[in-house]
Order: structure tokens, then C-alpha cells, then sequence
């Protein structure tokens, strides 16, 4: 069952292809329980299938399938295709995994979810307690993670034109967020802004977010930290380091947004993972891109870029992973958007910061609607005093 198809931004009505058919590469998948990759479809498909079929939409050049399982029992297949050639490389097929690994759980778990009501409504003590045990589990987890977390009031008195918009799509998140003061080597008073996306969601990804808080924070003693850059080049080889004693790879990682104020010269430095940084100056908008390269296991291990500039009083800083960017809904059922969001800011600048996170929360709710929320989204702005 093709149910959750989208092709070029549309979502395609869902359509069933017979396991008996042996020319479909997810059916192959499926039955062989092994990954396909290919890079030039009229050529590569001789390895899988003995015709090229497209089950709906235009016919992709590149495609990647990723058997998604769990406790040894095939569940379905994880597919992203592109109409280009050559498209994805082995980090690619890496990334893939990992996501087909979560989505296993997922599925299993919602499963497991599915039954435990059933065994509820039934009056079963034994899944009574189960259930309850799974749920105490969680929010314990979650009261973990809170703890974790800057508390409102203290993040007002570092920063006090500041908001926080932290909306887990679970219990608990794999976005987290950080704002500490420290000290430069020199003695000066800095404030750090850290906003981040681990992978996964729920439990797995918020327990991943623990852990990346507690680097990111011994990070900010280590010597050899000068810089933004300096802290994620260290945090990514703690991380690599230490999944690299597991019995399997593990891809895991974050986005990371990690930015240095100096209150007091307003000097400003920036380091971004796969996340910008978006400075509202006078009705225009500065970026500060990130690299392209994950704190975590990557293809590239080159050293992560530091952005410096001066800020200015009224200058409007925001700091987001990509959940409220890559919400879906609207009439059109599309994503939100980097324009939209550069539009939504623009407009923001000069607002006190309550009516700041009103709009955040609004504009993302309206967008919503009643769709389902696709990701943990966790945005941070302030304005300079």
C-alpha cells in the first residue's frame, strides 16, 4: 500500500501494488529485505528487476529503498527518488537507514499503542499496567529533558526582549534549546544561544537531545574552544567517538544553530549545522547559512565555518530548526516555507517579545490547521537592547 506518497510537493491519492508483482522495486525490497540504490534507472534496474514499472507520477532517474523493520519482521519500505542522475551518494543511503531504523519503531510502537487501547477498552489489567509503565517511562523522560532546558524567567534575565517557541510533536523532542552565560578567556561576559535538532523524535531522539546538551555544555570549558565552530567541531567527535564503541554504526547526530553575543560590544560570532541564522535589520533580513555537514557521523569532517559581525540595538535575532519551516498544511497542503517564515520575521521586528511568540504560535497553528505536525519545531529570537 502506497499511502503517503508526495511527488514535487503533492501528496499522491494512495494505490496498492501486488507482493505477486516482481518488477516493482518495492515489492523487491520488501521480499529480499535488502536496500536498493541507483543512480541512473535505465541502466541500474537490470540488478533488481527485469522491466522498469512507475507505480504513479513521472519516472525517477535516481532512487534510494530502504527496507524499514523491526525485531526481525519486515514492515514496509522507505523510498525518496529524484528525476535527476546520480542524485544520492552512500551519506545519503546512510541517512536513509537511520530514518527507516526510527520509523521501525515508530510503526512497532504504533502498533503496540493500537493494541494497548484495545486491551484497555477490553479491561485487561496485565496491558493496564504495561501501558502505564510505557507512559511513566516516557514522562519521566520527559521531566529529564524539562530539566534540561532553561526555564523562562532565567532566560529573561540574560536576555530580556527573549522568547522561547518549543512545540514537541511527541511527549518529548529531539529539538531542545540552550542559553548560558560564560566567560571569554579574556573575562568578558558572553551569552550563548544554542538551538538544535537531534534525530529522531520521542524517546530515542529526546534522550539523543540529553545527551548533545551535556557535550555542547562541557564543550564551553574545553581549551581548545575559541569559537562557535570550535564548540561543534568538538561536540561532533565526542559524538562520533562515542557511538563509534557500538556493536553497529550509528548515524545519529543534530542540526545545530549555535550563536556567541557579547552584550556589551554587541560583537556577534555564528555557527551553524544545517541551520541558518536569521538577523532582522530595518526591514531586512541578513542570513548566516550554516555548513552543510551534521554534528555526527559525516562525509565531510571539515572544520565548521564562524560567522563574526556586530549586531545593533533593535536588531532582531532568530535562531530555528527546520520543523516550523517544513510544516505542512495551507490549502495547498505544502510546506511553510522559507519565504513565508522570512516574511512572517520581517514583520515581527520592533514587537515586544510576547507579541512575538503569540505570532509564532498562531501563524504555525493556522498553517496546521488540522494536519498532523510533521516534526519537533523549537524557534528562539531576541531583539538587542
Amino acid at each position: 500500500n502506497y499511502k503517503f506518497e508526495i511527488e514535487s510537493g503533492l501528496r499522491n491519492k494512495p494505490i496498492k501494488i501486488p507482493l505477486s508483482d516482481f518488477d516493482n522495486y518495492t515489492v523487491w525490497c520488501v521480499l529480499n529485505n535488502k536496500s536498493i540504490h541507483i543512480n541512473d534507472n535505465t541502466i541500474d534496474y537490470k540488478k533488481y528487476v527485469k522491466e522498469i514499472k512507475t507505480p504513479s507520477g513521472e519516472t525517477p532517474n535516481s532512487l534510494l529503498f530502504i527496507p524499514i523493520h523491526h525485531d526481525n519482521k519486515v514492515l514496509g519500505a522507505i523510498t525518496v527518488q529524484s528525476f535527476k542522475k546520480n542524485a544520492y551518494s552512500k551519506r545519503h543511503l546512510n541517512v536513509m537507514k537511520t530514518l527507516a531504523f526510527y520509523s521501525g519503531i515508530a510503526i512497532s510502537n504504533a502498533a503496540l499503542y493500537r493494541s494497548l487501547e484495545k486491551k484497555v477498552e477490553e479491561r485487561t489489567a496485565e496491558l493496564k499496567q504495561a501501558n502505564k509503565a510505557v507512559m511513566d517511562s516516557i514522562n519521566y523522560t520527559k521531566n529529564i529533558q524539562d530539566a534540561t532546558l532553561n526555564k523562562v524567567n532565567h532566560i529573561k534575565e540574560i536576555l530580556p526582549e527573549s522568547f522561547v517557541y518549543f512545540q514537541p510533536r511527541d511527549i518529548v523532542s529531539g529539538d531542545f534549546y540552550r542559553i548560558d552565560k560564560l566567560k571569554s578567556k579574556k573575562g568578558d561576559d558572553l551569552i550563548s544561544i544554542l538551538v538544535a535538532d537531534c534525530t529522531g523524535h520521542g524517546v530515542p531522539g529526546a534522550t539523543l537531545a540529553i545527551l548533545c546538551s551535556s557535550i555542547i555544555k562541557q564543550s564551553y570549558v574545553e581549551p581548545t574552544v575559541n569559537c562557535p565552530g570550535d564548540a561543534l567541531r568538538f561536540t561532533r567527535e565526542s559524538i562520533v567517538s562515542l557511538f563509534a564503541s557500538s556493536d553497529s554504526p550509528i548515524y545519529d547526530g543534530m542540526d545545530v544553530s549555535l550563536g556567541v553575543f557579547n552584550p556589551k560590544t554587541y560583537k556577534f560570532s555564528f555557527s551553524g549545522a544545517f541551520n541558518n541564522c536569521y538577523i532582522v535589520r530595518n526591514g531586512d533580513v541578513i542570513i548566516l547559512k550554516g555548513d552543510r555537514m551534521h554534528v555526527g557521523y559525516s562525509d565531510n569532517y571539515s572544520d565548521f565555518t564562524t560567522h563574526k559581525m556586530f549586531l545593533q540595538p533593535k536588531d532582531f535575532v532568530i535562531f530555528t530548526t527546520d520543523g516550523y519551516l517544513d510544516q505542512f498544511g495551507g490549502n495547498n497542503y505544502k510546506k511553510f516555507g522559507r519565504k513565508q517564515f522570512i516574511k512572517l520575521i520581517t514583520e515581527l521586528q520592533g514587537e515586544s517579545s510576547d507579541v512575538q511568540v503569540d505570532k509564532f504560535n498562531s501563524s504555525f497553528k493556522k498553517w496546521k490547521a488540522n494536519n498532523e505536525q510533521t516534526d519537533d519545531v523549537c524557534a528562539f529570537g531576541f531583539t538587542v537592547q
